[in-house]
């Protein structure tokens, strides 16, 4: 089944306005669509344009006319682009991380089953959930009147089940 299509857009949100998400979209021959996205956390908003020109331009190349469920050597094309611009870390990865998880998706579309069971399967029936960052607002840190309420919506979170 061979891509056909490698497609990008940038993603805002009150967090970003100017951009902090690429949604990444993968297309085969036969119509099935993969959909990735990565997170690039720059609040200027030029991150996420610089991942998704590495997209556009120097993956779609790589990944057109490969078949979609070859995961292991497109990746490994791809993180040799990323090592060759930059040092297999940062960005790049961002941005492959986005292509990694559309075509995961795209795959597991072709052949009907969810993404889990290309990764190995079921190993948990349940997944505790957590919290790893939370944005506070672009003016918070410059803020002191912010810690307060920063600090008490975080004491509130382990009554609605985050950890």
């Amino acid at each position: 089944m061979k891509i056909t299509e490698l497609k990008t857009a940038v993603l805002k949100s009150y967090e970003y306005p100017l951009g902090g998400w690429v949604l990444v979209r993968v297309r085969t021959e036969a119509g099935v669509e993969g959909v990735g996205e990565c997170f690039v956390p720059d609040q200027t908003g030029r991150g996420v344009f610089a991942a998704k020109q590495l997209i556009d331009h120097s993956f779609a190349p790589v990944v057109l006319g490969e078949d979609v469920l070859d995961i292991e050597k497109i990746w490994e094309q791809l993180y040799r682009i990323c090592g060759g611009l930059y040092d297999r870390r940062g960005l790049a990865m961002h941005a492959l991380s986005g292509a990694d998880l559309a075509l995961y998706d795209a795959a597991g579309k072709t052949l009907g089953v969810p993404v889990h069971k290309l990764l190995g399967g079921c190993f948990r029936q349940q997944v505790r959930v957590y919290l790893s960052s939370i944005w506070a607002g672009r003016d918070s840190a410059a803020s002191p009147s912010a810690t307060p309420s920063c600090s008490a919506s975080c004491a509130a979170l382990p009554a609605r089940g985050w950890s």
